[in-house]
């Protein structure tokens, strides 16, 4: 009798060390498809954004003293889950650009970010040459949820 009750305490460790062990290995894969689900969304703005600014410079949208038009296309192309924010670049310096003016004072230093950071903010830069010297507008783009 007294075997019959150590297999029966057997059968149910195993059973609760399966458990456990299921478990941990399921909370891992979630929280790994989670990660892979927040990149690509962010890879998917970092290409949208990319996209606007390639659009707008086809069109000779892109001027460098006036970015009311870009801003106002920008904000048409977005949803209204996403905020967004400019910079131009030059050899002078980094310029943040407000309600389509570029800001006379630039940067000291310029940033840095060219991937995702850890508040979700990506980035996208692209360069264009309407004018002697070349240009760049860096656009970030993050979502408001």
């Amino acid at each position: 009798m007294a075997i019959k009750n150590k297999k029966g305490y057997a059968y149910f460790v195993e059973l609760v060390l399966s458990i456990i062990l299921l478990s941990i290995i399921l909370s891992g894969y979630i929280e790994s498809q989670q990660v892979i689900f927040t990149y690509k969304q962010n890879e998917d703005l970092r290409s949208n954004g990319w996209n606007i600014l390639k659009n707008l410079d086809d069109f000779n949208a892109i001027n460098s003293t006036n970015f009311t038009k870009v801003d106002a296309y920008i904000e048409g192309s977005i949803n209204t889950f996403t905020s967004f924010d400019l910079e131009l670049y030059n050899d002078s310096g980094c310029y943040p650009i407000d309600d389509g003016v570029v800001s006379s004072t630039n940067y000291t230093r310029c940033p840095t970010i060219n991937a995702t950071t850890k508040n979700n903010i990506v980035s996208t830069i692209y360069t264009f040459s309407q004018h002697e010297q070349p240009q760049s507008i860096r656009l970030y783009l993050w979502r408001k949820l």
